[in-house]
């Protein structure tokens, strides 16, 4: 389960602590922390569907499993909200969640690994008690991200543009 704020509170009066990594998804704990805190402790965002939300409350930055597949779409999510650029954070933030959505509907980890074969990096197989999937076994969700990449033409998301050109080359 989530730690408490208590506890949050107590750790982050702790000499020794310089940073937190927040991944739970009640934000409003994570802004109460960064504006209490903040001056003395870098508070990393840590859910990945979350990421616009962290940014914009004053993460210092994200940890998450989904940057290592579409980097580029997070660092134009930080980039657009340095420059104030909220609208268009907001439309790369709803096309990393409805991609996190759908691999959600699997073993995430197992398939991250799959995902990453994608676009070109070897991450190696999923350790039990994790499934190993086969490109098979994730043809319905390449079919779904083919079709994120279509709905929001999202040029910029690197793994489903790789994806795109493959399926019609």
């Amino acid at each position: 389960g989530s730690m408490s704020l208590s506890l949050l509170e107590r750790l982050a009066d702790m000499p020794s602590v310089i940073g937190m990594k927040f991944t739970g998804k009640d934000h409003d704990q994570l802004g109460y922390l960064i504006g209490r805190y903040g001056d003395k402790l870098n508070f990393y965002s840590g859910s990945d569907e979350m990421a616009l939300s962290g940014i914009s409350l004053g993460a210092k930055g994200v940890i998450g499993t989904f940057y290592n597949l579409m980097p580029e779409l997070y660092v134009g999510i930080w980039e657009m909200i340095q420059r104030g650029q909220l609208q268009q954070a907001t439309r790369l933030q709803k096309i990393a969640t409805e991609i996190i959505l759908e691999c959600l509907k699997y073993d995430f980890i197992s398939a991250i690994h799959t995902m990453m074969d994608w676009v070109g990096v070897s991450a190696g197989n999923s350790r039990k008690p994790f499934r190993k999937y086969t490109h098979e076994d994730l043809q319905p969700l390449y079919q779904k991200l083919l079709d994120i990449y279509r709905r929001w033409d999202a040029q910029e998301v690197v793994f489903l543009k790789n994806m795109a050109n493959r399926s019609q080359g």
